[in-house]
């Protein structure tokens, strides 16, 4: 299965995802010969998620795409009759969003790099994984502008930086710099991960140690690669991120559930009730579908069009009448 999806050039999120799931269902079936599955076996398993193990709707649905990619591209045994009865309905819930003064706020509970990590992925509206994933050759301060390589769907597309903390920036970026020639001259050090296919490709080992591939938010320590003897600096891990921003969310008192993700919310929303056109959030934000960029329309606030409650009128209605009666 893994082969096959290095094959198609999946994510690595994916191969990670449809493994994980293919293992769940071995277990399940008790290691049984794959030859002998059925599209039955896969309509067991995943009524046994729904009902016994009672998943999110969207736990259910990535375990039926991994069954899908499993029977069509590595058992090659057809998956008769499942496209539309074992998908669950996703419930439409609004993403969670931070109002301005919350941003201000969590922005000065973030700690040092944090800090700006957190108002970059805010100010460009960038997912976890394009905030994490930025080198040092992906940003142009003189430009003003910052390329994501290889976003979601595989795309590339240009923001633009917000002005407010080039001053920042610029600092930070020395900073690494200094840090890359600490790595540079470290022997234990082999420089940093590429994007996986470039890795092991001839010349790959010069990049590898190059300045422009070099991360913008490299980890505080280095990686030992099983079996090799190679040791290479990967970005801040995921999780640091997530649970800075989760304990800053907390110390700033917002009530809210926060997550990297929640500022990409909020970027969308804020750049819809500054006037800005749908289809150029749908770009800035690299979706795919429009439909994906309407839901931000469900959430923006506007004072102009603002819908005031009947209980309201009733109220006013009340006090007038006995305003009137009053006078009388």
């Amino acid at each position: 299965m893994e082969r096959a999806i290095r094959v198609k050039h999946y994510a690595q999120s994916t191969l990670k995802n449809y493994t994980i799931d293919a293992r769940r269902f071995r277990k399940f079936l008790g290691d049984r010969y794959p030859g002998t599955l059925r599209s039955e076996d896969a309509r067991l398993y995943l009524e046994y998620l729904a009902i016994d193990r009672r998943v999110a709707a969207s736990t259910q649905n990535g375990a039926f795409n991994s069954l899908l990619f499993l029977y069509r591209n590595v058992l090659c045994i057809p998956f008769e009759n499942m496209q539309g009865a074992m998908r669950a309905k996703r419930p439409k819930l609004l993403p969670t969003v931070l109002w301005q003064d919350e941003c201000t706020n969590l922005f000065s509970a973030l700690p040092g790099t944090y800090r700006l990590m957190g108002e970059l992925t805010y100010g460009c509206g960038l997912r976890l994984s394009e905030v994490l994933g930025i080198r040092m050759q992906d940003m142009n301060i003189d430009k003003g502008v910052l390329t994501v390589k290889m976003g979601k769907g595989s795309k590339d597309r240009v923001l633009p930086l917000p002005q407010s903390i080039v001053g920042k920036l610029r600092n930070h970026l020395c900073a690494v710099q200094k840090q890359w020639k600490k790595d540079s001259s470290d022997p234990a050090c082999d420089g940093v991960f590429l994007p996986e296919e470039m890795e092991g490709k001839p010349g790959s080992g010069e990049l590898s140690a190059a300045l422009a591939w070099y991360w913008l938010f490299p980890a505080p320590e280095i990686t030992a690669i099983p079996g090799t003897g190679m040791q290479k600096r990967s970005h801040i891990h995921p999780t640091r991120f997530q649970d800075e921003v989760r304990e800053a969310a907390h110390r700033a008192d917002i009530a809210k559930r926060v997550t990297p993700h929640t500022l990409r919310h909020s970027f969308a929303t804020h750049m819809l009730e500054a006037g800005y056109d749908i289809r150029q959030l749908q770009e800035l934000l690299g979706h795919a579908d429009i439909r994906t960029t309407i839901i931000y329309l469900h959430i923006v606030r506007s004072d102009s069009k603002r819908v005031r409650s009947p209980l309201d009128f009733l109220r006013e209605t009340q006090d007038q009448q006995k305003k009137g009666k009053e006078k009388i």
